[in-house]
């Protein structure tokens, strides 16, 4: 009796599948490193204040922190860079305190005028430059004058 049996398939190569998913794996951290550098690692730092303006009048404070930014010119989630500043003009304008990784610079609310601080960012080696104005009300102005 004959138990020879033919078949029509032909014979598979070993290691096929193997060399598939290995490309793959290949492919999935390529693209997982793409996206890493360009979204969530920060190329730049900007200093971002949570208002424009500070008023004369009374006391006003202002937010400084430093956020990373992307290589496509969005902000890193999450990076909060702690940072320091001196006041290079203005300094009879108010002080600067420290906020968390922040700063918060408090005006004393009694003149008006232009504030300069040199801001250093810990992770990064170059200073920024960051001004804002401290105004005097409209109301205030009108009534003091400035028709």
């Amino acid at each position: 009796m004959n138990t020879e049996t033919t078949s029509t398939r032909p014979a598979r190569r070993p290691g096929r599948h193997g060399v598939l998913i290995l490309l793959m794996t290949v492919a999935v951290i390529a693209v997982g490193l793409f996206v890493w550098n360009t979204y969530f690692r920060s190329v730049r730092y900007e200093i971002v204040l949570d208002r424009a303006q500070l008023f004369t009048g009374s006391v006003d404070t202002m937010k400084l922190a430093g956020v990373g930014v992307n290589r496509v010119g969005g902000r890193v989630l999450g990076s909060h860079a702690r940072i320091q500043a001196e006041i290079m003009d203005g300094a009879s304008l108010g002080r600067l305190e420290r906020d968390g990784e922040g700063l918060r610079f408090i005006s004393h609310g009694e003149r008006e005028g232009e504030v300069h601080l040199r801001v250093s960012v810990d992770d990064w080696p170059f200073p920024m430059l960051v001004s804002f104005r401290i105004h005097a009300p409209l109301a205030d102005a009108t009534v003091h004058g400035g028709r």
